[in-house]
């Protein structure tokens, strides 16, 4: 990071209130302070105390969004504010396809086309930067970025609005400080940027706090999700780190696919303090509803595999460790389902991925770890404990096929005991079990049909 672009100048987003006069939004306001500290060649944008209503904002290269205490973007309800109109400071690429509807994957006539347009419906964002570097985003204690969970019948499955802050092509990102609340669809979506950094951020409800695909160089630290989704997400990633970070969710605490990826010194719990918005009826999407009785709480998974069709993934997936957490609550310990009856796991198989100094508890579910029979997956647990629910879904505590090896070692397992601990659907390789303190059988093989539901 240039730190030093960001003292070159200050702009007050106060400064330029006067043009927004008479009209609900202080996009403009904001925007002016960006751009000018822009034309400066770098500098700071600052944002007040006080609560200014918005749509897109777009943050440019070295430039510094600073958010004093007390400062809070509210995002439109009207998602039609969050159209990004041509840009005469930066144009845009004119390739750049502006794919107005959301499609489910049945009817969709191009890959993933709302996905590859950083101009689309679907990359719409409170916050947006395209080809930016040297961008920063801080917050002081008690900002907020707040998505009012924007409906948008056009959105993605007919209800989600924009991110609350939407990346693409960017490198050499800082954000820290500031806290989202009810982003309409993911906290953060960040595409195809690297040297990314995120500390001391906070996001409360809404879908995924963080979400990168195709990034390189991540860190993420200090930081704490409460989220209706994913608390980090993404594939196609290489060289990922989360760390110290408190993770409570309504489905998976990691939902990732990429390369050399270490995950560590993490708390993580359930149920989940904010509802899966998916479980919610059209009508509590469209009014704003925070929670509703009966609706889905439960945490889906610790760890599930992602890699889908949306994006290449050119580097093998792999090299995945987590270690030094706590685990309360998680329905599974580890979903890696390569079968092909999940559409999010079966653009690429998962070579290896490894648990360390892990205590988990309450695990409804047995763990799936169904490889790829061209690239069988090798698994490692050691100093794990792993105690599962007794009235959770009986039969085998782990379901194996296509492993090239799976070891377990300084490894404790509880619940359920008179069940096998490992049923094996197709080939497996090397087992290892060494300080193992496991009840019932350790390795059963079975001609039963692999079962999973997806994630």
């Amino acid at each position: 990071m240039k730190y030093e672009l960001f003292e070159k100048s200050t702009f007050s987003a106060a400064d330029f209130l006067t043009e927004c006069e008479g009209k609900a939004l202080k996009t403009a306001a904001i925007q002016k302070a960006i751009d000018s500290a822009f034309l400066a060649g770098g500098g700071t944008a600052v944002v007040p105390e006080g609560v200014y209503p918005v749509g897109t904002i777009r943050l440019r290269s070295n430039v510094r969004l600073l958010l004093k205490s007390g400062a809070i973007l509210e995002g439109s309800r009207e998602p039609e504010d969050y159209y990004v109109a041509d840009d005469a400071l930066e144009p845009y690429d004119p390739s750049w396809e502006r794919v107005d509807k959301w499609l489910p994957p049945a009817e969709r006539t191009g890959e993933y086309n709302m996905l590859h347009s950083p101009l689309s419906r679907w990359h719409r964002g409170l916050i947006k930067a395209i080809n930016a570097e040297n961008i920063s985003i801080v917050g002081e204690e008690g900002s907020f970025i707040d998505g009012r969970d924007c409906f948008d019948k056009k959105g993605e499955e007919h209800y989600r609005g924009p991110h609350a802050i939407n990346l693409n092509f960017c490198k050499d990102v800082e954000f820290s400080g500031y806290s989202i609340r009810n982003s309409a669809n993911w906290a953060h979506s960040i595409w195809f940027s690297e040297n990314i950094h995120l500390d001391n951020i906070k996001v409360y409800g809404g879908h995924d706090g963080a979400h990168f695909k195709g990034c390189k160089n991540i860190l993420v630290e200090n930081s704490e999700f409460y989220t209706g989704d994913d608390c980090v997400a993404g594939f196609a990633d290489v060289d990922f780190e989360v760390r110290n970070c408190v993770l409570n969710t309504a489905c998976s605490a990691f939902r990732i696919g990429g390369t050399h990826l270490r995950f560590h010194d993490c708390k993580v719990f359930a149920p989940a303090k904010y509802v899966f918005r998916g479980s919610l009826s059209d009508e509590e999407k469209r009014n704003h509803v925070p929670s509703s009785p009966k609706k889905r709480y439960n945490m889906l998974s610790l760890f599930t595999y992602y890699a889908d069709n949306s994006v290449e993934i050119p580097v093998q997936p792999g090299d995945i460790l987590l270690e030094n957490m706590t685990v309360d609550g998680a329905d599974r310990f580890l979903h890696y389902n390569y079968s092909g009856n999940e559409t999010w796991q079966r653009a690429c198989p998962l070579a290896s991925i490894s648990f360390r100094n892990i205590e988990a508890k309450d695990i409804l579910l047995p763990l799936n770890i169904y490889g790829d029979e061209k690239t069988p997956i090798t698994a490692t647990f050691e100093n794990c404990s792993l105690a599962f629910k007794e009235e959770g879904r009986r039969g085998a505590r782990v379901h194996a096929a296509y492993a090239e090896k799976l070891a377990f070692k300084n490894v404790k397992v509880t619940g359920r005991d008179d069940e096998p601990f490992v049923k094996c659907f197709k080939p497996c390789g090397e087992f290892v079990f060494e300080n193992a303190d496991i009840k019932g059988e350790k390795r059963v093989e079975t001609d039963e049909e692999f079962v999973a539901t997806p994630i």
